[in-house]
């Protein structure tokens, strides 16, 4: 992954290094389709709950719901480019695109074809894109990494 990705997340200044360190394995990782809280807690050698508790208390979002986070920003940024959707689906390890779609439309308020023309200027519409559902601060992963 591009090492300028921009994660969005709140407070992150003075974040648990486990906290940081579990968001650069995410983001190391979002390709895989077998990353979950488990496999994420098992890499940092610290327990499921344990895991829950510091990055619910850095970013306010549990495990879970951070890889969808960041695997949905990625997606995002991909539909910028010229990859079909599921590609975008698989390569942020979203392996049925149909769930990606729900998830993304969810989130965004928009189907992922539907951000793409926005954004790309095809549509005429006026519409502005839905704002994040997370609206936060950026933090680049190399402040993650130089912890």
């Amino acid at each position: 992954m591009d090492i300028r990705y921009k994660l969005l997340f709140n407070g992150m200044a003075n974040s648990n290094f486990r906290a940081k360190h579990a968001i650069a394995i995410i983001l190391h990782n979002l390709n895989d389709d077998e990353l979950s809280v488990n496999v994420l807690a098992s890499s940092l050698r610290i327990s499921p709950s344990h895991l829950r508790r510091i990055v619910l208390d850095a970013t306010d979002m549990t495990p879970g719901r951070l890889i969808k986070h960041c695997r949905l920003e990625r997606a995002r940024e991909l539909l910028m480019g010229v990859l079909s959707i599921k590609e975008i689906s698989h390569s942020v390890g979203i392996r049925d695109v149909s769930h990606f779609v729900r998830d993304f439309k969810a989130k965004y308020g928009i189907r992922p074809t539907e951000y793409r023309r926005r954004m790309s200027g095809h549509l005429t519409s006026t519409a502005p894109i839905p704002n994040l559902q997370y609206a936060m601060p950026p933090i680049l992963v190399e402040e993650i990494h130089g912890i």
